[in-house]
């Protein structure tokens, strides 16, 4: 999504549109690929049961909304739809059979998605609330599923909205709610306070243990890239992410190497078709498209929407079925890329046919 997102900057729509193109083409990509990769060999037993777990664990939580002040930082903070000055920010509190006040707290920090997803899906946190006598606290990100200070329409017409939300005045969210919890609601002041954060998540936990260590003991941040930013010494590896992604294809990742070299061989051909009328025509045939591409600029941004279906295989490469990188929008297989052996089974030179008709 962040090479999609990135790329769409260079078309001529605002930046709303931009989101919604991208989030709406990639998560119905992505879906496509769900659905036809778990149709070609899917485990149904360990399916069902994975869904049936998953979809039992919203029952055993309740929904809570706490005020928020929209700017946690300044006093004024100029025009808003209606003069608003705080939102409801929407949190869960799950498990907890065996909690009992002053008795551990998880806290999830939650992050750019609608917070049900994240109660789906980590399963760190209800494997372990029992053996560590706990309560879990799902925390929802400003701006996002039941936690928006504004609507999409509002955000829409005045994009200067955006300057509410950051991680900086979210991790000011989850500091007053964390007071609030051990204060009020729970009542429980001396318990532990553990955090779990995953991806822009888990960067948020780690830098709210440094920015706010009185309101957290300890936290665990999955997949959280917090040194991978430039200008950083030493520095990152920029090709880290597409090693790890070919790595995830190959054959010592579990894939098939043919696979892998299929999929490498099919860049240049993507993008030699984008730098002409014919090329583009033919591009718009082979994906299927309602329009044909008009220039260079679209086509090249087909190729990064191709690509990004790849990409989220490898993140979302878990060992069973799961729907958190579709954003509960349908359900990947345990290891999708392994599936790919389907791209690889002809090993003729119609690369970008085959991997449209077999893998997109």
């Amino acid at each position: 999504m962040i090479l999609f997102v990135s790329f769409i900057q260079t078309l001529e729509v605002d930046q709303t549109e931009r989101k919604r193109f991208a989030m709406s083409a990639a998560s119905a990509l992505i879906l496509f690929v769900a659905v036809l990769l778990w149709s070609i060999n899917a485990d149904k037993p360990l399916y069902d049961y994975q869904l049936k777990l998953r979809d039992t664990l919203l029952s055993n939580c309740t929904e809570n909304y706490y005020k928020q002040p929209l700017d946690h930082f300044n006093y004024g903070i100029g025009e808003t739809p209606n003069n608003i000055s705080t939102y409801m920010q929407r949190y869960f509190i799950c498990g907890g059979s065996k909690w009992k006040p002053n008795n551990t707290i998880f806290f999830y920090l939650g992050n750019e998605a609608n917070v049900e997803l994240y109660v789906n899906n980590t399963g760190l946190m209800w494997e372990n609330q029992d053996s560590f006598q706990a309560i879990m606290i799902f925390a929802e990100h400003r701006y996002y599923g039941k936690s928006s200070p504004f609507t999409e329409e509002e955000l829409h017409q005045q994009p200067f909205l955006y300057r509410f939300v950051s991680p900086d005045q979210a991790m000011a969210d989850y500091a007053e709610l964390i007071y609030y919890l051990k204060s009020n609601k729970l009542n429980s002041w001396p318990s532990p306070m553990i955090g779990f954060g995953g991806s822009y998540g888990g960067m948020l936990c780690a830098w709210f243990s440094i920015k706010y260590p009185q309101w957290i003991d300890g936290c665990i941040s999955g997949s959280a890239p917090i040194l991978d930013f430039e200008g950083l010494h030493p520095p990152i590896n920029p090709k880290f992410y597409a090693q790890t992604m070919t790595f995830d294809a190959s054959t010592a990742g579990g894939g098939n190497d043919l696979c892998r070299d299929n999929i490498r061989n099919s860049w240049n051909k993507l993008f030699n078709l984008t730098k002409t009328a014919d090329g583009r025509q033919e591009l718009s045939s082979i994906f299927k498209l309602c329009t044909t591409l008009q220039n260079e600029t679209i086509g090249n941004a087909t190729a990064f929407w191709a690509a990004d279906a790849i990409s989220t295989l490898s993140m979302g490469s878990y060992p069973y079925p799961s729907s958190y990188m579709t954003s509960g929008n349908g359900d990947l297989p345990p290891y999708p890329l392994r599936y790919c052996y389907s791209v690889s089974i002809v090993t003729d030179f119609k690369v970008l046919d085959r991997i449209f008709n077999h893998l997109i």
